[in-house]
């Protein structure tokens, strides 16, 4: 029997949770927001700091901020990567934001330069980059074209798991860059999420900042929820939350956007006490998932994503391309025991609530549409041993049929 372990883990402690519970009645909102934003500015580089209610509600912040500082009568359409998490799409549309898609490049899960270029062409005047599953995307060649075309470049960090390029984090990259401390970032605050600023944005981060709606409440639910996340967030007691159907665990789901409000009090005092076991996780979550690599290098029909030379990945998961995707398993139940998942299992052009958004019609972003047929996770966090992997590569390994004889490929 194969006990069910989680697809991701952010690490927690119940001395952190107890501690952040605490401080919430011994600390005002005031002091714990100031301390945790100073906190992110001096670790990621940013001038002006802004806590959000989630990482969406920054993503969908910094668009506001991006498209107010365009020109007058400028286009304000956003070019997002045409694979990523549907958070990216929620934002946009919170935002009012018209969308233009570019494509990714399937070795490195980076954006296609070329495909970049068509889509500012087009007249996109907001780029965003969104580094997949903790893998840092290569910045300077963006910065270049964001340049030329007089566009403002916007960091997704929400998956950066402390990854880096060029020797800066993932999250210090962008003149508008987005933190996010969800339950599976790998550096939690139990919710809630930042907006970082650099250069020209920082003052209008500093005037928008204000605007943020306020919450209900010291963040009861989260603190809640975290605490379940650390009781049974581990093989063996991970059997109960994934046998409810209704949480739908692991898998990708579209939320509506929501006003951006401030972050809760305890989120606050929690990201602040899980923030240096964040930084010993990634690298732990390195280590797992370069023995994953070697264990799966041999299994046919089974590519690994190679990053970006340049950057060192934080690994919140492993991503590889199995070709047929995880129908073409042999045992699928066993591999999602085993905490191999399906990627987002639609290109962002195909999902629905977007369809009133697309400024044109999209080109077939041929990638983007095969990632969402053929893209699988593995975990990497502390509860994937040895044993774990073997099994996970030998999961991998069982096909139905015949074994394709060549793995993901360019499109010509």
């Amino acid at each position: 029997m194969t006990l069910p372990i989680p697809p991701a883990h952010s690490p927690v402690r119940g001395s952190e949770i107890i501690g952040a519970a605490l401080a919430v009645a011994s600390a005002s909102r005031k002091e714990a927001e100031g301390a945790l934003e100073r906190a992110l500015a001096l670790r990621f580089h940013a001038m002006e700091v802004a806590t959000c209610g989630s990482g969406t509600q920054a993503l969908q912040l910094a668009l506001t901020i991006a498209a107010s500082a365009r020109p007058r009568g400028s286009n304000p359409a956003v070019a997002l990567p045409a694979y990523a998490c549907f958070d990216l799409a929620s934002a946009a549309i919170g935002s009012d934001s018209p969308v233009i898609f570019y494509d990714l490049d399937p070795v490195t899960l980076g954006p296609d330069l070329a495909s970049v270029e068509a889509a500012l062409a087009r007249g996109a005047g907001v780029l965003v980059a969104a580094p997949l599953f903790g893998l840092p995307v290569a910045w300077e060649p963006l910065e270049i074209l964001a340049h030329e075309h007089g566009v403002v470049l916007v960091e997704d960090a929400a998956q950066g798991g402390g990854g880096s390029w060029a020797g800066r984090l993932i999250g210090e990259l962008g003149a508008l860059s987005v933190l996010s401390f969800g339950r599976g970032k790998g550096w939690t605050g139990g919710g809630g999420g930042a907006l970082l600023a650099r250069g020209e944005m920082a003052g209008r981060l500093r005037h928008a900042k204000g605007a943020r709606g306020a919450v209900s409440g010291w963040g009861g639910r989260a603190a809640v929820t975290t605490t379940a996340q650390w009781i049974l967030g581990r093989p063996g007691l991970y059997a109960i939350p994934a046998a409810i159907p209704g949480l739908a665990l692991g898998e990708t789901m579209y939320h509506p956007p929501v006003p951006v409000r401030k972050m809760t009090k305890f989120s606050l005092q929690l990201a602040r006490r899980t923030a240096e076991s964040s930084a010993t996780e990634a690298a732990s979550r390195r280590a797992c998932a370069f023995d994953l690599e070697a264990r799966i290098a041999e299994v046919p029909g089974v590519s690994r994503v190679r990053p970006a030379s340049g950057g060192e990945p934080g690994y919140l998961r492993l991503p590889v391309l199995v070709e047929g995707g995880s129908r073409a398993l042999r045992d699928p139940g066993t591999a999602r025991a085993l905490g191999i998942m399906p990627g987002y299992p639609l290109a962002l052009p195909e999902l629905p609530a977007l369809k009133g958004c697309i400024l044109e019609p999209t080109s077939e972003m041929p990638v983007a549409r095969r990632l969402a047929a053929e893209l699988l996770t593995l975990p990497t966090h502390r509860f994937v041993t040895p044993k774990i992997a073997e099994r996970i590569a030998s999961a991998l390994g069982g096909r139905k049929g015949d074994p394709p004889a060549h793995g993901f490929e360019r499109p010509s």
